[in-house]
């Protein structure tokens, strides 16, 4: 039915042609524009085909740069400083002798008794005739005699005697003495033995043992890793020069893309490594040799010694429990705070305002021991976002915040000292002189509230399977000009393509990702609700030697520290798209479709087509002027 309703056209066309006056160029276009529409709507174009699938097609991608296509810049570089040293062996002890030593001679054999040669004894006496040979005695024979018919019979010779034989005497040989062969004593190989004794241990180590100084630098990366497959639905052979569809189309398995913003660090490392074994050697005489294995106590410790980043100095990180440093002072992540209070003896009302390192800036309390609450509290730190990207539909897409400012009210605090309220917190400075500072705070009810200024990312991988395909033949691809043996493109949007013959296709697979990076500021309102908190702090040159805490039993309890956010007002500072490169290509199974000629039955219809106009224009150019003839006759 459909095939009907698409040649309708043109059949129309041709009685329309039919009718008028019409050259034979204009029939062979139309017939021409039939023939290829029954190639396009013939049943036998395209043959029952198989379905392609490359399988899972991964592609990753690392220490890409987050702001701008290409690599993040990063540089390391470390010296080392110490005592480094490979497979180098020490001996203790010795074994003597040797696994191979001769203990006898080799002793040849001795002639003891010459050989004896057979001697004759008596000669040999040959045979002797005794007597001639007699022999035999025959009568003579009598021919037969034929007298006028009369005949008389032969008589044949008779034997008279026998032969006699000539006699011999019997032959005697000669004899002879027996050899008597040479005497020779035994032959006696020469022995050996294995003569090593004594015992040896080798130490075989291998160490490194120093200080190493580095540094590392990284302006913001990006790793990505992604999994596609690339499906088709191939046809086995399809009709020569007829464009057909392969039914290309990609999936996204999965993916996933993990960024960390830019990174700056400076360190020293105590390096101690040991390794090694003990070989032990014990041999004795004529015993061989026994060995034995046993490896040396090890070590493998790489201990920060100090490392510096933008939040801080900090001194043998990750000793303690949990990966914190020993001791740690803060560079850029400081914070200001505002405290009220009284000395001990004599009272004496005043504020003290604490700046970065622990120091105070204005302190009007009296030195000696005070009793404080906290009344604000301004904190500056460098942000630190690592996002996780996680796939949604046909993208990935990740976020993450820090904290750039925050500035916070001790609403307890505050309502105890300007308000006239008991209070529900104080902060204890036994010690608070110079460089050296003790404060122990307790909290039966703390209640802190205040703005929010923080760094936001959002990151969107919008990625795209691509591929390049080499035709071992050259082909018609849709859209173009003239043949081609190449094409590049998405892997979904291949066009159709028209074989000349059995065509072999090798697909390239690689990636067109598309990094979209929001980078901007937020600002909100938070609240927090502790009760029965406790923390310490010792700072000693600005160098804190103890943080404890801070430790409270909301927390104890899993109640949490939130009263309450607010949603946060944001507005983007950097937004950027742009190709996140980075990733390989990957080689799909190449296949082979068959071209086949054109059906016989189409070629003979295009060609009658054609035939039947050129009848048809012949027929017209000679009957029109006939007819103009007969109408002038009329006239």
């Amino acid at each position: 039915m459909n095939n009907t309703i698409v040649i309708a056209p043109d059949v129309v066309a041709l009685r329309e042609l039919s009718s008028t006056d019409a050259d034979c160029s204009t029939w062979r276009t139309i017939a021409s524009a039939v023939v290829f529409e029954l190639l396009l709507l013939s049943p036998a174009g395209v043959f029952a085909g198989t379905a392609y699938n490359t399988g899972p097609l991964t592609f990753d991608s690392t220490g890409q740069s987050m702001w701008g296509p290409g690599t993040a810049f990063s540089k390391s570089e470390a010296i080392f400083v110490g005592k480094e040293w490979i497979n180098k062996t020490a001996n203790i002890g010795d074994i003597a002798g040797s696994e191979h030593v001769q203990l006898t001679p080799f002793i040849p054999s001795i002639q003891i008794s010459p050989a004896i040669p057979s001697v004759e004894l008596t000669p040999f006496i040959p045979s002797v005739q005794i007597s001639p040979a007699i022999p035999a005695v025959f009568s003579p024979g009598i021919p037969a005699v034929c007298v006028l018919g009369v005949c008389t019979p032969a008589v044949p010779p008779k034997q008279i005697s026998p032969a006699v034989p000539a006699v011999f005497s019997p032959a005697i040989p000669a004899t002879y003495s027996p050899f008597i062969p040479a005497v020779f004593s035994p032959e006696i190989p020469a022995t050996f033995g294995d003569t090593r004794t004594g015992a040896r241990l080798d130490i075989n180590s291998s160490g490194k043992v120093g200080l190493e100084f580095g540094y590392n630098i990284n302006s913001g990366t990006v790793d990505t890793s992604l999994a596609f497959s690339a499906l088709a639905d191939l046809p086995t052979s399809v009709t020569r020069m007829q464009f057909v569809d392969l039914g290309t189309h990609s999936s996204f398995i999965d993916g996933s893309f993990r960024t960390q913003s830019p990174q700056l660090e400076a360190y020293m490392s105590g390096i101690l490594q040991l390794s090694g074994a003990i070989n032990a050697t014990a041999c004795g005489t004529l015993l061989g040799c026994e060995t034995g294995t046993a490896p040396l106590p090890g070590a493998n410790l790489d201990q920060r010694i100090l490392s510096i980043d933008p939040n801080g100095i900090k001194l043998l990180d990750g000793l303690l429990p949990g990966g914190e440093p020993v001791a740690q002072v803060n560079l850029f992540n400081q914070s200001l705070t505002l405290e009220g209070g009284a000395s001990v003896t004599p009272p004496v009302v005043g504020f003290k305002l604490t700046g970065p390192l622990g120091l105070s800036i204005v302190n009007t309390l009296p030195p000696g021991p005070t009793l404080s609450v906290d009344i604000a509290e301004v904190e500056v730190q460098v942000p630190d976002i690592a996002t996780t990207g996680n796939r949604s539909g046909n993208t990935l897409q990740g976020s993450g915040r820090d904290d750039l400012v925050t500035a916070t009210i001790d609403v307890d605090g505050a309502a105890s000292l300007l308000g006239g309220l008991p209070p529900a917190g104080i902060n204890v400075a036994p010690i608070d002189a110079g460089p050296f500072k003790l404060e122990i705070s307790l909290d039966v009810i703390d209640v802190d509230m205040g703005p929010a200024l923080g760094v936001t990312q959002t990151f969107e991988l919008t990625p795209t399977l691509m591929v390049d395909l080499a035709f071992d033949r050259a082909v018609e691809i849709a859209g173009t000009l003239g043949l081609q043996t190449v094409w590049s493109g998405p892997w979904d949007a291949l066009p159709e393509i028209a074989l000349l013959e059995t065509t072999e296709i090798t697909p390239t697979f690689w990636l067109d990702a598309l990094l979209s990076n929001a980078t901007g500021l937020d600002l909100g309102l938070f609240g927090t609700f502790d009760f029965v908190k406790l923390s310490a702090t010792g700072v000693v040159g600005g160098l804190e030697i103890l943080d404890i805490g801070p430790l409270s039993l909301s927390a104890l309890l899993g109640l949490g520290d939130t009263l309450f956010e607010t949603d946060k007002i944001g507005f983007n500072v950097f937004e950027k798209s742009f190709a996140l490169g980075g990733f390989g290509k990957v080689q799909g199974a190449s296949f082979s479709i068959a071209a086949v000629p054109v059906p016989a039955a189409v070629w003979l219809l295009g060609t009658a087509l054609g035939a039947l106009g050129c009848w048809r224009c012949r027929t017209r150019a000679e009957t029109v002027p006939s007819r103009l003839e007969s109408r002038s006759r009329c006239g």
